[in-house]
């Protein structure tokens, strides 16, 4: 007996079977599109580290020191020795130079100078002193004080070797003296002594012209170059006063916004330095003048004759923030 055919065939479906790690993958890959689309399509933050600081407009000038200034000529020709450092301080009957006719006593000042032995234990304090007072205010931004303060030890132990050599032969001092071949010159006012000359000692703030604003034209002497001095030339200068101005070209605009007021803040960009004074201004063939008076820290630009200034107007000290990190206006 031959059996029918059955056409009917039920297909066998194989059930479904997921892989794990297939669908992590799609999940991980549809993140990353994500983020990437959303970086380059968002507007991005910028980071930036905010610090304190000052906001001012820029109003620096150079300005021309005026002050009380005697010159001291020499009343003997010879070999002359100075005791007194640049910018230091004397006191009626202090011992200044000395001039030696003959010449003889100021080889032999010179010659015992050099000996640095001979220096006491005051001077070498005193030295200390100034180069641990450096070291503490050192600035490396402000490398020009290195050699400023090279001038002052050398200055220092210059005149402590000079004063020692002097009472170290003091016989031959006074055997000179008796002789009236060597003198000594002595103060006679209280003051600041420099050894410079450059003709404007007897300028004021009422003769100053234009033309001294120019420096091309500035020369100084310096009179410790000269190891002899003439009768009748210049041995030193002495500063009486305190009192001291600083004379300042400006535009008609900052001439404009200071009239209505007679103090102002100002900096010294020689050193930072910070003062307050107070001016005048004066109009001289077109041109404004602010003339600046002040009363202290003279003596720290005892040896300058120009001086560039900061006029501090319009200063604001607080957060300064870039304009691109502003979102609004």
């Amino acid at each position: 007996m031959q059996l029918k055919k059955n056409k009917n065939v039920v297909k066998y479906r194989k059930p479904m079977n997921f892989n794990i790690g297939v669908i992590i993958f799609v999940i991980i890959f549809i993140y990353l599109v994500f983020n990437v689309f959303s970086y380059l399509t968002e507007t991005h933050i910028s980071v930036y580290e905010v610090e304190q600081g000052t906001i001012a407009v820029n109003n620096v000038y150079n300005g021309l020191i005026l002050r009380d200034e005697k010159i001291i000529n020499s009343d003997y020709s010879g070999a002359v020795n100075y005791y007194v450092k640049e910018g230091s301080k004397v006191a009626y009957g202090d011992l200044v130079c000395s001039v030696d006719e003959n010449g003889d006593v100021s080889n032999m000042i010179n010659e015992a100078s050099q000996d640095g032995s001979t220096i006491d234990s005051e001077n070498l304090a005193e030295i200390e002193k100034t180069i641990n007072d450096f070291l503490y205010a050192y600035d490396g931004k402000n490398y020009y004080q290195v050699y400023s303060f090279k001038d002052n030890v050398n200055a220092s132990l210059s005149e402590a070797l000079s004063v020692n050599a002097l009472n170290d032969i003091s016989d031959y001092v006074a055997s000179a003296e008796n002789n009236n071949t060597f003198h000594k010159v002595i103060t006679d006012v209280p003051g600041i002594v420099t050894y410079y000359t450059d003709g404007f000692e007897n300028v004021t703030v009422d003769n100053f012209t234009a033309a001294m604003f120019d420096e091309s034209n500035y020369s100084k002497n310096d009179l410790k170059t000269n190891p002899a001095i003439q009768a009748g030339s210049p041995e030193y200068k002495l500063i009486d006063s305190e009192y001291w101005n600083i004379i300042v070209p400006v535009p008609d605009a900052t001439a404009e916004s200071l009239k209505d007021d007679d103090t102002i803040k100002i900096r010294f960009l020689k050193d930072a330095k910070e003062a307050y004074a107070t001016y005048s201004i004066v109009g001289r063939d077109g041109q404004q003048y602010l003339i600046l008076s002040l009363k202290s820290a003279m003596v720290r630009y005892v040896s300058e004759r120009y001086v560039e200034i900061e006029l501090l107007l319009s200063e604001e000290t607080g957060l300064k923030i870039p304009n691109s990190a502003i979102t609004e206006k």
